[in-house]
């Protein structure tokens, strides 16, 4: 997938070009459009190959889950409906900090993505046990088809490509998160109802 994308590269930046040169400002305007579209794909695959070939790879170190995620809920403050921050657990865990910044992100940009702004906020909560420590994103947003949930961390799925194209989405993020909390020897769970929001709970063991 790493070649494949880096291929790409150059015959987009070669029609990129060449668009400069069309006369048609509509028709300019609407291919540039699909050339961007096209550019940030490439550029999602050659990040996603990225942090799945380096999964494996990790920098671990006592790492406190509820002052990273107070950290990233922070930065998105203001992004509507907004989160809301449960208990949250400071007792360290064996992780590295920036794959896992990478879970956190991509589940609450999913809980805000796909609950309306006037909605309920997303919720994290944890639940602390002496082997394991639970982390749970929430929402009460449009939720998912019972038919997509067995397929949700396969790559490149997504349960509904006209939404999923609105948000910008190219169904990589889930597997992603897959990806990065089994290399940590833990687990990722869904659970959603279409129209009733979706609960995500990652389980992260003390070694």
């Amino acid at each position: 997938m790493l070649d494949v994308s880096n291929e790409l590269r150059s015959p987009i930046t070669r029609l990129k070009v060449q668009l400069e040169f069309l006369d048609d400002a509509d028709l300019r305007e609407s291919l540039s459009s699909d050339v961007a579209e096209m550019e940030t794909m490439v550029t999602t695959l050659l990040e996603s190959a990225r942090m799945r070939h380096a999964a494996a790879s990790l920098n671990l170190k006592p790492v406190s889950m509820g002052e990273l995620i107070r950290s990233l809920a922070s930065d998105i403050k203001d992004r509507l409906p907004g989160i809301v921050l449960g208990p949250l657990v400071d007792e360290p865990v064996q992780a590295d900090p920036e794959k896992m910044k990478i879970v956190w992100r991509n589940l609450l940009d999913n809980g805000l993505k796909h609950t309306p702004e006037d909605g309920p906020a997303v919720s994290v909560s944890m639940v602390e046990n002496p082997d394991c420590l639970a982390i749970v994103v929430e929402d009460r947003g449009e939720g998912i088809p019972a038919s997509a949930l067995s397929h949700l961390f396969e790559p490149f799925f997504r349960p509904d490509i006209s939404r999923s194209r609105k948000t910008g989405g190219y169904g990589l993020g889930m597997s992603l998160c897959k990806a990065i909390v089994d290399s940590h020897g833990g687990t990722i769970d869904l659970v959603s109802s279409r129209g009733e929001g979706t609960r995500v709970t990652v389980t992260l063991f003390r070694s």
